[in-house]
């Protein structure tokens, strides 16, 4: 990230000693020649000057974003990669989660490490049997609960119990798809 100087000479010109302080307390690894750290100067927006590191003395250190980043590709390869045994799905990033897509038919979304599959009318029954809590967040203050639920976890284990439940959250998701279509015509 560019450090940007706004301290100024007298005469409105950038003091450039206050600045190679600044960065020399900002950078602790020292410069290939082992004197000052090596930074370059440009214009950046509105005029000020900015210093930016070349990338060789660049050290980057995991944050937690990235961990938490890395953990939901994870989650979503492995939940990929499961339903894959059982058809063509692949995984579209949306609203700090995953849509699950078969031929370009989102079926099944990931949100917060847990997969839930598309509910209508069609597959409501099987969901209910199972008590399977419905996909819920909060938008602005209030609850909002979509027609997604959770797949019940030893249906998820079991291959061959999970084909008849993808097809049918599929199913439900075609219907969704043809339903947007008639509403928006």
């Amino acid at each position: 990230m560019p450090i940007v100087i706004t301290k100024l000479c007298a005469d409105r010109r950038p003091d450039y000693t206050a600045a190679a302080t600044i960065l020399a307390n900002r950078h602790p690894h020292p410069s290939p020649t082992g004197d000052a750290p090596s930074m370059t100067r440009r214009a950046g927006a509105r005029g000020l000057l900015e210093w930016t590191q070349p990338a060789a003395d660049r050290t980057m250190l995991p944050s937690a974003d990235a961990d938490a980043k890395a953990a939901k590709q994870q989650v979503r390869a492995a939940v990929v990669q499961h339903l894959n045994h059982v058809a063509p799905v692949t995984a579209r990033a949306m609203f700090g989660g995953y849509g699950l897509y078969i031929e370009d038919v989102m079926f099944a979304l990931i949100a917060e490490e847990t997969v839930y599959f598309k509910v209508d009318d069609g597959n409501r029954d099987d969901f209910e049997a199972w008590h399977m809590p419905p996909f819920t967040y909060d938008g602005k203050g209030q609850p909002i609960t979509m027609s997604y639920s959770e797949i019940p976890p030893s249906i998820w284990e079991d291959l061959a119990a999970l084909v008849p439940w993808v097809e049918r959250a599929h199913a439900a998701g075609k219907r969704s798809k043809q339903g947007q279509r008639r509403s928006r015509s």
